[in-house]
Order: C-alpha cells, then sequence, then structure tokens
C-alpha cells in the first residue's frame, strides 16, 4: 500500500526529474533551526520548509536552493563553499540534501 500524504508545504521528489537541482537541510538534524533560517536569509536565499517523501518515511527539510537547470549542465563548485558554510551555524553532514536530478557534471579542474 502506498500512501501521499497531502499538505500545503511544497513536497519535493526523493528523485529529482532531469535538471532539477537543490540543497536542503534535514531540520530534524539541526540543533537550531530559527539559527539557520537567519543564515539562509543573511546569504540571500528563501529558505522554505519542505517535504520529502520517500518510500519509507518522511522528512521535513528546509530547502535552501532550488533551481531547474538543463539536464547536462555543467556545475561549478560553488555551491560546495555554501555547503561548507552550513557548519557555521552547527549543521550536521548528514543533514545536508544537495541533489541534482540526472548526471551531474563538474568542471574541469
Amino acid at each position: 500500500m502506498h500512501t501521499t500524504i497531502r499538505t500545503n508545504v511544497r513536497q519535493l521528489a526523493w528523485r529529482p526529474s532531469p535538471g532539477e537541482h537543490y540543497l536542503s537541510v534535514n531540520v530534524a538534524l539541526v540543533p537550531d533551526l530559527i539559527k539557520l533560517w537567519e543564515f539562509g536569509h543573511s546569504l540571500g536565499l528563501q529558505p522554505e520548509l519542505t517535504v520529502i517523501q520517500y518510500h519509507d518515511r518522511v522528512e521535513v527539510h528546509l530547502l535552501l536552493l532550488h533551481e531547474q537547470l538543463e539536464p547536462g549542465t555543467v556545475l561549478g563548485f560553488e555551491w560546495n563553499a555554501l555547503i561548507e558554510r552550513l557548519l557555521e551555524v552547527d549543521v550536521p553532514d548528514e543533514a545536508i540534501r544537495h541533489t541534482y536530478g540526472g548526471q551531474m557534471a563538474r568542471e574541469a579542474a
């Protein structure tokens, strides 16, 4: 049996569509959500609470980045710096979800 949860909170697919790129943080693993929310705003982001429904669980995430790129877009490493900055607000590595639908190409060094 498969159940779909309906809420007024945006739902993200656990497997993004081709070209869909997002960075989110599992709020259950964050010690201070308000600090993270304010941190996101200080970086010029628009944080948004979302849910990701997996086959066996539902997770609540703070979505920091969500964009639709052309499939096969080459992503630079600018997002690595943002991910590293999350350490400033005590976000553990296992709380961070950085994903891209399809094959993520990287810039040549």
